[in-house]
């Protein structure tokens, strides 16, 4: 009887020497697990800080676009209103 005892106390000490492994592992994947979630959400962010910059950039050369056309069409106008001045010679 002594021998069973000493036998199934040596048996509980491996299981419960298995499920503190096995807490310890699940302990370092929660850790992991919360760490990756960190870096996505700051990978998230920057994103949408790109997104907004390239939103602003693109409003940028449209405006810029406009105002070029703009200025194309009063060279336009100022190139034919300059044409009707004549200069005279003495």
């Amino acid at each position: 009887g002594a021998r069973i005892a000493s036998e199934t106390s040596a048996s509980l000490s491996d299981i419960v020497a298995g499920i503190n492994e096995s807490t310890n592992l699940v302990k370092s994947i929660a850790t992991s697990s919360e760490e990756q979630y960190i870096a996505i959400t700051q990978i998230n962010e920057a994103i949408e800080q790109v997104s907004e910059v390239v939103q602003r950039n693109s409003a940028t050369a449209e405006e810029s676009a406009a105002s070029s056309e703009e200025l194309n069409a009063q060279s336009a106008i100022l190139s034919t209103n300059v044409s009707k001045f004549t200069l005279k010679t003495k």
